[in-house]
């Protein structure tokens, strides 16, 4: 069942000559927005930084010429870091609901499917079933306090 939209997005990039099909982004589960051109974008603007709590984490969709991909960032003491959003054990969604990525004490991921606990650092797994595993992670950038996807590199 798709979840409701969780943040607005634009594109936002460089053309990459290298890169063959279109590029697009969306808010999870709200639209998609096609690059006309035959050359994908270098990177697509997620969002302000200002608009990932410290800490907090927010869940998009990129959409690229391989398919759609769900993924998450996560903001804590300052630092950013993004992950595929997909348990390495059961591969289900690590969100309870939109947005729902980190425990109450906003110290750790949390796995909504058997909750297994993740730290935002660097993925690894800490406790539960998919321990020695981890997050994939996702390239992000920040630059005048946007946050990117850098498209072609994950």
């Amino acid at each position: 069942m798709p979840r409701a939209p969780s943040s607005t997005c634009q594109e936002e990039g460089r053309r990459h000559p290298a890169a063959i099909g279109s590029l697009a982004l969306a808010s999870r589960s709200r639209f998609e927005v096609a690059n006309p051109g035959k050359l994908s974008m270098r990177r697509i603007r997620l969002c302000g930084l200002d608009e990932i709590p410290d800490p907090g984490a927010r869940g998009f969709r990129v959409t690229c010429s391989s398919g759609a991909l769900d993924i998450f960032v996560v903001r804590v003491d300052g630092h950013v870091r993004a992950y595929v959003n997909r348990c390495p054990h059961r591969g289900t969604p690590l969100d309870w609901e939109p947005d729902q990525f980190l425990d109450p004490e906003t110290t750790e991921i949390v796995c909504a499917t058997h909750g297994a606990r993740f730290r935002p650092s660097d993925g690894a797994c800490l406790v539960g079933p998919c321990r020695g595993r981890g997050l994939d992670p996702v390239p992000v950038e920040t630059e005048s306090d946007v946050l990117y996807y850098r498209e072609g590199e994950s």
